[in-house]
Parts: structure tokens; sequence; C-alpha cells
């Protein structure tokens, strides 16, 4: 029987995938640490508009509102590849569960080329367009280039 790939092909191919594994735990990690900044940040946001309309001051800035929707959009971006790898995504588990380890393995397959790499393929152009037009906006491109980033680390983790 002739194999495709050398042994240390193979080798270098584990270590990648080790490395992927590696990555996606860091920033599941450090996403789990920004839902506890979103809320903290999102509950003063909340305090301060009210007790501020209370006393009548405004208490309460866009920069922080802008830093909650900056946040939560990193959590989103940097944390799917985690819940991606440890399988902890939406599905119709109620079907998926009864199905044989090879069953599951196929739709794994399939819903990764037809859903998974063409949304990350249209996300790649959509944050392209966006990223080119608003090229003077500080935080936008700054934004624009972590989509990219965890789109990266999406494709990496649902492919490996």
């Amino acid at each position: 029987m002739r194999t495709f790939l050398k042994p240390s092909h193979i080798k270098a191919l584990l270590r990648l995938s080790q490395t992927i594994d590696r990555a996606t735990e860091m920033l599941g990690r450090l996403s789990s640490g920004m839902v506890i900044l979103t809320i903290l940040v999102g509950f003063y946001n909340v305090m301060a508009r009210y007790i501020g309309r209370l006393i009548g001051l405004k208490l309460s800035t866009n920069v922080l509102i802008e830093l909650q929707w900056y946040l939560f959009s990193l959590m989103f971006l940097l944390g799917f590849a985690y819940i991606l790898k440890h399988a902890a995504n939406v599905r119709v588990d109620f079907l998926y569960s009864q199905w044989s380890a090879q069953r599951q393995a196929w739709v794994d397959f399939w819903g990764t080329v037809f859903f998974l790499i063409p949304f990350l393929s249209v996300g790649y152009w959509c944050e392209y367009q966006s990223c080119a037009a608003i090229l003077g906006a500080v935080a936008r491109w700054q934004l624009g280039t972590m989509g990219i980033i965890g789109r990266c680390q999406w494709l990496a983790t649902g492919t490996n």
C-alpha cells in the first residue's frame, strides 16, 4: 500500500494541529474574560444612564457604549473557534446525538464545506470592503483586522 504522506509530513501536520488547538484554547480563555468585562461595562452604562437622569448629570459616554460594542464583537469573533472546537455550537442535537459516529463525522464535514467555509468567505469579502471604505476610522479598521484574525482561527479550527 502506497501512502501519500511521509512520516515527517504527518508529524509536521500533527504539530500544526496542536498549535491550532493551543491557540484556540488561549483565544477561548481570552474571550471568556471578555464576557465579564462586557457585562461590567454594560452594567455601568445602564446604571450611569439612570442615575445620571435622576441627579441631572450625564455620567455615561459614547466611548463606553462603543467599548461595550467592541468587546462583544471581539468576544464573538475570538470565542467562536473555541465553541467550534468543543462542539458546543448550536445544532439539532436531538437528531445528531442519535446518529452513529460515522454519520456525525459526515454531517460535520459537509457542514464545514457547505456552511462554514462559504460563510467565512462572505465574511472575508465584507470585511475587506468595509475596511477599505473606512480606513481612516481608527478603531474600525482595528476591529476589522480582528474580524479577519477571528475568521482565520474559525477556518483553522473548523478544518483541523
